[in-house]
């Protein structure tokens, strides 16, 4: 891959941010907190079950195309169906055995999960055949589609209902121009696939574990809580994640690539060196970012519904969670997959997502909206302690590494005194 790709999708990175963002101060500053709560809560349950039958399949994708492009393709194509039918007839258990939801919300949210499934797998399939291009454009027509057709349905009708069919609407978009560009060519291949599943059975639980932790806490909140304030949750977090991930992430992107060449020719001077050049850059960046991201929430307010969170204790354990979040997979579980260990990424997603379960419901219930920051929070540091911890016992730990663990807490003193020492009288 050159430059001019990798700059590329850099570009598609911030453009793709920049227009989500527009879209969520959009969302936040037209819809009242607890109708912005309703869509969360809906397009959240979307993308859990696109994660968890679609996000997997596209890990076996990236993993075993290089080696069998034609059965993996087969296995992908059948792949789409099956999910197709079991999340239809899930779809129909919530709507008329359980009545979790109405059947136009049933439907639209059926539809959004398969349609945002479906365009993932087909961009891993691009990625792993050097389709960069097709993939970059997919991915901003896919942001752009949603935000127009978000606007015009709320000009024209003002419906949440209207809202969730966008997301839907934008999948199927994507997916159409994907497949007008690039045309899938293969032959038919009906080899055993017993191996790939043996690889992909872990992905499948880790992609529930990560549904769960990026999922759960908006839904036992809105049970809980009520819409309103898992609206205001919500609108919060987003406005962090887009803004620190998608800023560690574009590092990432220049870094990451170049280390796993070097890996993979066992140059491990140099993966040493790049990783320590990646590693500071996310760290400097991450400080700075948080800095200046809790200066701005606590002195000048975003709107209404942003404004009930923003400038509170909840705001700072959400930034904790975030970059916690980021250090995790972009530095800690990198470097457990360059030493070809991923049973202890395996192994940490599971626990964070049992921590996510257990703490979002008690601490929900005992000290409220704080208790689902916290839980957020727990779940990402604890695991990123066990995958530190095996590391250590590899003796692949770095010098930043202790830094690593107790730069949350630094963090958190950081923003306690910035928050101190903000005007609180525009709240």
């Amino acid at each position: 891959m050159g430059k001019k790709i990798y700059l590329l999708l850099i570009m598609q990175k911030v453009i793709s941010g920049l227009i989500n963002f527009a879209l969520l101060i959009f969302l936040t500053s037209n819809l009242s907190a607890s109708d912005y709560g309703t869509y969360l809560v809906y397009s959240s349950i979307a993308i859990a079950i696109a994660n968890l039958f679609f996000q997997w399949k596209a890990n076996i994708v990236q993993r075993y195309y290089v080696f069998n492009r034609n059965l993996i393709i087969n296995y992908i194509t059948k792949s789409i169906v099956k999910a197709t039918v079991v999340i239809a007839l899930l779809s129909i258990l919530l709507i008329y055995g359980i009545k979790f939801y109405s059947p136009v919300v049933g439907i639209l949210i059926f539809l959004s999960a398969i349609s945002t499934g479906i365009f993932l797998i087909l961009t891993q399939l691009l990625n792993a055949e050097q389709n960069h291009l097709i993939f970059i454009k997919a991915s901003i027509l896919k942001s752009l589609s949603l935000i127009i057709i978000s606007f015009a349905i709320w000009i024209v009708y003002k419906s949440i209902i209207g809202l969730l069919a966008s997301i839907a609407a934008s999948g199927l978009i994507g997916i159409l121009y994907i497949l007008k560009k690039y045309k899938i060519k293969y032959k038919k291949d009906e080899s055993n696939t017993r191996y790939i599943w043996n690889y992909g059975k872990y992905f499948l639980i880790i992609s529930l574990s990560t549904a769960i932790i990026d999922n759960f806490d908006k839904i036992i909140m809105s049970n809980i809580m009520g819409y309103a304030d898992t609206g205001s949750y919500g609108a919060t977090q987003s406005l962090i994640q887009q803004l620190i991930g998608a800023i560690l992430s574009i590092i990432y992107m220049f870094w990451s690539p170049k280390i796993i060449q070097e890996s993979e020719i066992e140059n491990q001077a140099k993966v040493e060196n790049l990783y320590r050049k990646m590693e500071n850059f996310i760290i400097i960046t991450g400080l700075l970012v948080i800095a200046i991201i809790g200066t701005v929430l606590f002195n000048i307010k975003i709107n209404e519904t942003i404004g009930k969170i923003q400038n509170t204790y909840t705001a700072i354990f959400i930034l904790l969670s975030i970059y916690t979040g980021c250090i995790k997979g972009f530095l800690i579980d990198f470097r457990l997959l360059l030493l070809k260990d991923s049973k202890y990424i395996f192994l940490n997603t599971i626990v964070g997502a049992l921590t996510a379960v257990i703490f979002s419901y008690y601490l929900i219930n005992t000290i409220g909206i704080i208790g689902v920051a916290i839980s957020s929070f727990l779940a990402f540091y604890i695991s990123m302690i066990i995958g530190f911890l095996r590391l250590f016992n590899l003796r692949s730990n770095y010098p930043n590494d202790w830094f690593l663990i107790t730069s949350p807490f630094i963090i958190f003193i950081v923003l306690f005194l910035i928050k101190t020492l903000s005007n609180n009288s525009l709240y």
